[in-house]
């Protein structure tokens, strides 16, 4: 009888080892698979922020003196977002192209006036350095190159490694360009942001704008450009900036 006993308790200790090994096993499936979830998510996160274009072929006649283009992924940023993690938010003019790399990627350092700061420490009259992907013989990913002799609000960041103080890249790519056109327009180069719907030219006038700047509406046809009033579109920036204000009543 005892034997019998002894017998049923080492079955039902297996039973549990292995009841154990299983429960084990289930939760092992469910951290992998929580991890590959994760992973998925994280995945459409970046491509939802990553403008990514598609691997182009240079050809001999490119290569013999015509212009190259050549792809690579830009971090972009919604235009809160952008304001938050850029260093320096001003409106420039572009002086001269200081110099051209084509290491460790094709990149052109300009020299740049500062007319006006939205955000940072850089004073207004100061001269700074820019930097942008691609050079006059390489496009990189389609976009334009800023010229000299115009005037923009570029969101920037500080570029670590230089030899040169006050040099910047300008952060998000062309997402971070805004074109100043006379005194009171300004065009964003290639991304409609929502937040900024309030603060567009009304759709009467866009034609007389673009009469008055047949070149850089040329140079820009195709693209999701957005035409802003530029008074309102520094209010905004000064605001995001500054951050929310609390009311009295709050306090």
């Amino acid at each position: 009888m005892m034997q019998v006993v002894r017998f049923i308790l080492l079955l039902r200790g297996d039973v549990l080892v292995s009841s154990d090994r299983r429960s084990r096993v289930y939760v092992n499936m469910a951290w992998v698979g929580l991890a590959v979830l994760l992973a998925v998510v994280g995945w459409i996160v970046l491509q939802s922020r990553v403008q990514e274009v598609a691997t182009i072929t240079i050809s001999d006649s490119a290569a013999q003196g015509q212009h190259m283009k050549m792809n690579a992924l830009i971090m972009t940023y919604p235009i809160e977002e952008a304001v938050n993690r850029s260093e320096l938010i001003a409106e420039i003019t572009i002086q001269d192209i200081d110099n051209e790399f084509d290491e460790p990627s094709p990149t052109t350092m300009y020299t740049a006036e500062v007319n006006k700061v939205l955000k940072g420490t850089e004073e207004e009259g100061s001269i700074i350095r820019v930097l942008q992907d691609g050079t006059q013989r390489v496009q990189m990913n389609g976009q334009q190159v800023v010229q000299p002799g115009e005037r923009y609000v570029l969101m920037l960041m500080s570029a670590e490694g230089t030899q040169t103080d006050s040099t910047y890249w300008i952060l998000g790519g062309e997402t971070g360009v805004y074109q100043v056109v006379g005194d009171q327009i300004i065009v964003g180069w290639v991304k409609r942001e929502d937040k900024l719907a309030g603060l567009e030219v009304p759709v009467d006038e866009l034609s007389n704008i673009e009469r008055a700047s047949p070149d850089l509406f040329d140079r820009l046809k195709g693209r999701a450009i957005q035409v802003l009033l530029k008074e309102r579109f520094e209010q905004f920036i000064l605001r995001e900036v500054s951050g929310p204000v609390r009311s009295s009543s709050s306090e």
